[in-house]
Order: structure tokens, then C-alpha cells, then sequence
């Protein structure tokens, strides 16, 4: 079914600002008879929308785990393990990837990779609990499927697989021999943690395992609570703290959807229960209890995923579409995140407005940059321009302070009788300009006409009788 429905026993992953939903099994109003899933189901919390993300076929059987896969993301892929789906023994062979998940944002159909399992080693495919650590795959306990074997085989291994090498190798196993945990989370400061399970001599249990990562794994109990025992719980870790909610309970135990438990992950520290509630704007959002559900985080928010145990509840909710919910982890208050805390009949409406809003304010800053630039741009040239002006001739002199100065330079002359300063000058035939020197002048190349036609000319004066005079027509043009 690639569609958008209930799934359980599914394992939900956080990427960017998506929440995507790996395998399960499925079954609604329309189809009440349950399907395997291999599609991967995809919301995304700033849109608010769901889609089913595109895979390309390949050569190979595509798997089809089912529920209790483990799935985990390392460096842009998605990473598929095992499955119930015993028909298929794909899933009980191979390790598969999903990716690149940033063709996502382009549209393009993500790729299925396929990874053989040595023979030989007989790992357990099934409810096996896995953690991501400097890129390897950690998994712990489980159930080791066969054709051969009915039922199947329960293990306390732990098996780790690095991505990179496509290698296989056994851990640190568990301190029972026949644990199915399903779900396991790690911190960063690489503490293990996993509750809850399945074991053969106690079935549904109400404790959990903890520990380094990569070191032997030791048995937590609850006190001084008494949790009711459980599999398939959603856990998470906020504030320095491990939270652990609802899950899969035996038919003779319930719990209210609104209770959390929490532990600080320190030896020996206390649990701690805590009520969650109902956002006021959200008054008519009524939190299902859960047949099994999965969760992941973006940022101080919990979303969380499965199938409500109650077919009605089921029904109903499929109607008013709420396919997942969201635990603001600040408040602990329950909200619809395709609403974000709109009621359903406003949601339209605000949404359009928000984005239209959104749009003229970022429509009007750019404009308003947009005229800024101009005016610095029109400014800019109009200083360039007349700098440019000013600079054309760095020394020029204005008419009056040349005539000043060429008095004084009679007055000199007329003091000096007979000795005079050499003056030489040059014409260039092609150009339209003149080099001066001598007479004190300060000019270099200037710009002038050329009425007596003698560019041709190309003569040094070194005496008086050769120099430029005050009745010299050229001169004179050149002083104007």
C-alpha cells in the first residue's frame, strides 16, 4: 500500500526537517488485512505534508521487511535490516541502503543498494534493537529466522556492521540469551539504552539494558516504579534524560497514552513518571492508545508514529487524516503537527495568510534593497565622474593664477636681461597634443590646435631667439 496509513511495527528516522517512516505493516478501514511495507513514508514537519518518497527498481527483489526491521541513517543513506517477512528470505541474506536522501530536495528516485551476508554466520534478522556509532550499525538480540525452523530461533548476540568496509563482526552479546528489544537509542556520550522486550521464561518484560557502547550491557530495573512491561516503545532521549512512552502491552495490561517515564541514565538514579497533556488549542486532539508505535525527534520536539490498538479510533482518525502526533518535549504537551496548533477548520486559512505575509515582508525588503543599491550606484558614478575631472590634469593651474604667473616670469626676464631659461618643445604629427617645458611651466601634455600647421616641425631651442614669445601665436592659443 504506498499510500499514506497506520503502519505497526515500523521504525520512524529523523532527516533534516522530515520524519520518515521505514517499512511496517499497514492495513485501514479500506484494506483491513494486514501488508508488508518496503515504501518509505515521508513528513515533513515545515510543510506539514506527506508524500511517499520515489525509488528506482532494481535488478534485484526489492525488500519487503515488514515489521521489526531495524532502520538507521548514516551519511545520506538509509540502512534496511531483517524484517518478520520470513517469505521473503532477502531480508534474511542481505543488508540493503536507500539513498542518496539529498536527491529528496531534487525530486529524484533514491537508489536500492544490496549487500550479501557471509554465509555462515546465522544473525538474527528480526526485533533486533540497533544504534548508529562512528558509522557502524550496532544490533542487539533478536530472532534468528530460518525455513528450516519453526519457531524461531531467539538470540542474545550482538552483531556490528561497518559500512564502509562491508564487514561483519560479533560484539559484546547480552546478559540473557533469548532478548528481542526492538528499540534502542544511544547519546552522544555513547550510553546505550534499551527497554523493554520479549523474553521466552518471562514474555513481555519491564526492565531494560544500558552501557557503553561496544562494552557489555547491564540490566536496568524501574524502581522504585513498577512500569508496566512492554515491546516496541518509543524512546528518546531530552535533558540529559531517557524517556520511554507507550509501546505494545500483553492483552491483559494498558496504560494512559498521556504517561512518560524518565531516567537520567546514572546507575542506581531513580525513575520518574510524568503526565503529559493536551495543548488548550488543541482541546479536541484525544491521544489513541497505541498497538506499538515508533518516534523520532527534531529538535524539542517528539513525533510520534503507529497504529492506535481500537479499529474505531483507527477509523476515525484516518478520516480527520491524523496519521501522527507531536509532543512539544518543553511543555510535554500533545499537539497536531500537520495543524501546528491550529484547529483543523483554520488551518487553511492561517497557513495561507502566514505565507502571504511572509511573502510581502520579503517582497518589501527587497525592493527597499533593491532601491538602495541603485541610489549608492548613482552616487558612486556621479563621485567617480567628477573625480575624474578633477584629476584629468593633477597639475593645471586656473587662467587667473597662469596669468600671475607668467607676469612674474616677465618681471624675471625683464630683471635678467640676456638670460634665459632653455625652452624646448615638441610636436607630434599624429597627436593633438603639445609638451611644454621651460618658462617654469607646469604642464606636460595639454590639448591645443594647430592653426599654423607646423605638427611637422621638431625643433629645441637653446637660446632666446628660439623660444616661445608673448606675441607667439602659439603660445598665445595655449595660454587661452
Amino acid at each position: 500500500m504506498n499510500s499514506i496509513a497506520f503502519r505497526e511495527l515500523a521504525v520512524a528516522l529523523t532527516y533534516e526537517d522530515a520524519i520518515l517512516i521505514v517499512g511496517g505493516e499497514s492495513k485501514s478501514s479500506q484494506q483491513p488485512a494486514t501488508i508488508s511495507e518496503n515504501s518509505i513514508l515521508m513528513f515533513n514537519t515545515t510543510q506539514r505534508k506527506w508524500s511517499v518518497l520515489l525509488t528506482q527498481s532494481p535488478s534485484f527483489i526489492i525488500p519487503n521487511p515488514g515489521g521489526a526491521l531495524t532502520a538507521q541513517i548514516i551519511e545520506n543513506y538509509i540502512w534496511i535490516f531483517g524484517g518478520d517477512n520470513s517469505v521473503a528470505a532477502e531480508t534474511a541474506t542481505n543488508i540493503y541502503s536507500l539513498g542518496p536522501l539529498s536527491d529528496i530536495k531534487n525530486g529524484k528516485a533514491l537508489v536500492w543498494n544490496r549487500f550479501p551476508i557471509p554465509t555462515g554466520l546465522n544473525i538474527h534478522n528480526s526485533r533486533s534493537a540497533s544504534v548508529v556509532w562512528n558509522k557502524e550499525l550496532y544490533f542487539y538480540g533478536g530472532e534468528y529466522w530460518s525455513k528450516t525452523s519453526t519457531p524461531p530461533v531467539r538470540t542474545g548476540k550482538t552483531w556490528i556492521y561497518n559500512t564502509a568496509s562491508n564487514q561483519w563482526r560479533e560484539g559484546v552479546p547480552l546478559p540473557v540469551a533469548d532478548h528481542t528489544a526492538f528499540t534502542a537509542i544511544v547519546n552522544r556520550a555513547g550510553q546505550v539504552f534499551s527497554f523493554g522486550g520479549w523474553e521466552l521464561a518471562l514474555g513481555f518484560v519491564n526492565f531494560g539494558f544500558t552501557g557503553h557502547i561496544g562494552e557489555s550491557l547491564k540490566r536496568v530495573s524501574t524502581s522504585p516504579l513498577s512500569i508496566p512491561a512492554r515491546d516496541w516503545s518509543c524512546l528518546t532521549y531530552y535533558n540529559n534524560s531517557f524517556m520511554v512512552y507507550s509501546g505494545l502491552f500483553p492483552t491483559t495490561s494498558s496504560e494512559n497514552p498521556l504517561l512518560t517515564y524518565w531516567w537520567n541514565g546514572t546507575d542506581g538514579a531513580p525513575w520518574t513518571m510524568k503526565t503529559t497533556s493536551v495543548a488548550s488549542n488543541n482541546a479536541n486532539l484525544a491521544i489513541p492508545n497505541w498497538y506499538s508505535v515508533t518516534c523520532s525527534a527534531i529538535n524539542n520536539t517528539l513525533y510520534v508514529f503507529g497504529s492506535p490498538s481500537d479499529a474505531a479510533v483507527r477509523s476515525s482518525l484516518e478520516t480527520s487524516q491524523r496519521y501522527i502526533f507531536a509532543l512539544d518535549l518543553n511543555t510535554l504537551e500533545w499537539f497536531d503537527p500537520a495543524t501546528k496548533l491550529f484547529s483543523t477548520s483554520s488551518n487553511t486559512v492561517e497557513s495561507t495568510s502566514t505565507f502571504l505575509t511572509v511573502g510581502i515582508i520579503l517582497g518589501g525588503i527587497i525592493l527597499v534593497l533593491i532601491v538602495i543599491a541603485a541610489v549608492l550606484a548613482i552616487l558612486y558614478w556621479r563621485l567617480r565622474s567628477q573625480t575624474q575631472r578633477n584629476t584629468s590634469l593633477p597639475n593645471m593651474p586656473s587662467t587667473a593664477a597662469a596669468n600671475m604667473q607668467w607676469q612674474k616670469q616677465q618681471q624675471n626676464d625683464n630683471a635678467h636681461s640676456g638670460s634665459y631659461p632653455p625652452v624646448s618643445s615638441s610636436y607630434s604629427s599624429n597627436a593633438d597634443t603639445v609638451e611644454v617645458v621651460g618658462l617654469n611651466a607646469q604642464y606636460q601634455r595639454l590639448p591645443f590646435n594647430d592653426p599654423l600647421n607646423i605638427s611637422n616641425e621638431s625643433t629645441t631651442a637653446s637660446s632666446p631667439s628660439s623660444r616661445f614669445t608673448e606675441d607667439h601665436p602659439k603660445y598665445n592659443n595655449f595660454m587661452e
